[in-house]
């Protein structure tokens, strides 16, 4: 057993917060902690992939700056019930924000998206006005949903009308037999219905699959494929294994780095791409934040992404289009300077011209290139000058996600969180995922404001971003 880092995480059975490791065995990640009444507890780290897990930990920030999103969960009610649900919706009878609470909330938020969540958001018959209330407050507005409502076109215009940006909608299966064991009914001529309406309105899509091993783990090329059939609507697709919380239907274990194999099996997309082409991303973000004048985490560590475009039935990643490597080293560069924002704008003036003799050596040199700049001219005519920048966008984004338990919860990692999430009493919390454990912890939101529950928030506002770990402490 070789140790990777020392970080933060919780007992999986009191939620006391505990000094924990991350270790290495037979070439998987695990996080190991020792609770003093419940014992010893191993579970393998959301980056069991050695290679992943050290690539992503060099990338995270130490001090946590204010996340770029905010997860407003409206209800935790929904109109279907999947065999696997994180919120336990319909089961967890949690207070509905009413629209004071959620001013307030926006109020004190300074990101730049709002993600309604639930549940089923849809379920709200006043989400209309919610979505028009974070627009003038000028932020980008997001939906996640299971797509049912939006079978309806007049729905979907409803959304446009109020100002929605982009819609985040479950997409687990091509197949109506998949699709029946993990909604209960088949649901794949709804969401594909939604998906018209959206695409007929102009509203960019994100599809968000959960593989499940034997059942849909084999549809991954398949589903790329429906994606850049539709790639004027549909912009990013995201691979994830199952939530290890709330409502689990029994599985085999399905983790990320199996993802990473059957992506790059069934797609050609390799573990190198993912790596090379998340740190262009991440720095990248960096950079545009630093020139913003803004210091948001925009740039999650749960997830692994690569950008490609699909040519001649050809998937083709940015790394293969210039030298991701080479400029990732450049953009690291800057970072490291500590530039303000006017050095910044300079620097960028004086590099325009290096910038410039870079893209026109890799027009001549690499034929991905030209076919980058074909896919983008190509949906500029296609747009018609009505468009978003999304849509223009010559690259559908792949990625590898990953969901933090309260088994598995490395605060080094989770502390860096893009996404605040309301808690009903509590206002907002820095994680989308803690806010789901201390939920799912409970039988029911009667118990929730238990001392228990509230030591244990206490003590990870307190702790995890304030308290050096001391390596010569932990007794894992």
């Amino acid at each position: 057993m070789r140790i990777k880092n020392y970080t933060l995480s919780l007992c999986p059975e009191c939620f006391k917060l505990l000094e924990a490791k991350v270790v290495v065995e037979d070439d998987v990640v695990y996080i190991v902690k020792k609770c003093d009444i419940h014992g010893d507890f191993k579970y393998k780290h959301v980056w069991d992939s050695e290679k992943v897990y050290e690539n992503m930990s060099s990338l995270y920030r130490r001090h946590p700056q204010p996340a770029n999103g905010l997860v407003l969960s409206i209800t935790n009610r929904c109109n279907i019930k999947c065999r696997y649900c994180f919120a336990r919706s319909n089961e967890i009878l949690i207070p509905e924000l009413n629209s004071d609470e959620i001013k307030r909330i926006l109020m004190d938020y300074n990101g730049e998206i709002v993600y309604f969540s639930g549940g089923e958001p849809t379920i709200r018959e006043d989400l209309f006005s919610y979505i028009e209330l974070a627009k003038k407050k000028r932020f980008k507005t997001g939906l996640f949903t299971n797509g049912k409502k939006l079978f309806q076109k007049k729905y979907v215009e409803d959304l446009k009308k109020a100002g929605l940006d982009f819609v985040i909608i479950q997409f687990d299966t091509l197949e109506d037999s998949v699709g029946f064991y993990i909604y209960g009914e088949s649901l794949c001529a709804y969401k594909k219905k939604a998906l018209e309406h959206l695409e007929f309105y102009r509203i960019p899509v994100y599809l968000f699959v959960v593989l499940i091993k034997n059942y849909n783990t084999d549809e991954i090329k398949s589903l790329l494929d429906f994606v850049f059939e539709k790639n004027n609507c549909i912009k990013i697709i995201n691979f994830n294994p199952i939530w290890e919380t709330g409502r689990i239907a029994e599985h085999e274990d399905f983790t990320s780095s199996m993802i990473i194999d059957a992506l790059e099996k069934q797609s050609g997309i390799t573990q190198e791409d993912l790596l090379d082409s998340t740190k262009f991303a991440f720095l990248l973000f960096d950079f545009l934040q630093r020139l913003k004048c803004k210091n948001n985490n925009v740039h999650p560590r749960c997830e692994l992404r690569t950008y490609v475009i699909y040519h001649n039935k050809k998937i083709i990643p940015i790394t293969r289009m210039f030298d991701v490597k080479l400029v990732n080293g450049i953009l690291e560069s800057i970072l490291k300077r500590k530039k303000d924002t006017i050095e910044l704008y300079i620097f960028l003036l004086i590099f325009s011209f290096y910038i410039f003799e870079f893209l026109l050596s890799n027009f001549f040199k690499n034929s991905n290139f030209r076919i980058l700049l074909k896919v983008f001219l190509k949906n500029i005519f296609n747009a018609n000058f009505h468009f978003r920048l999304m849509q223009l966008s010559p690259f559908t984004s792949i990625i590898v996600g990953t969901f933090q338990t309260v088994g598995n919860v490395d605060f080094d990692l989770l502390k860096t969180c893009n996404l605040y999430a309301n808690i009903p009493g509590k206002e907002t919390i820095f994680s989308a995922c803690v806010r789901q454990m201390l939920l799912n912890s409970v039988p029911d939101f009667s118990e929730f404001k238990s001392k228990r529950l509230a030591k244990c928030f206490a003590d990870i506002k307190k702790y995890v971003f304030d308290k050096k770990i001391d390596e010569k402490r932990f007794s894992v």
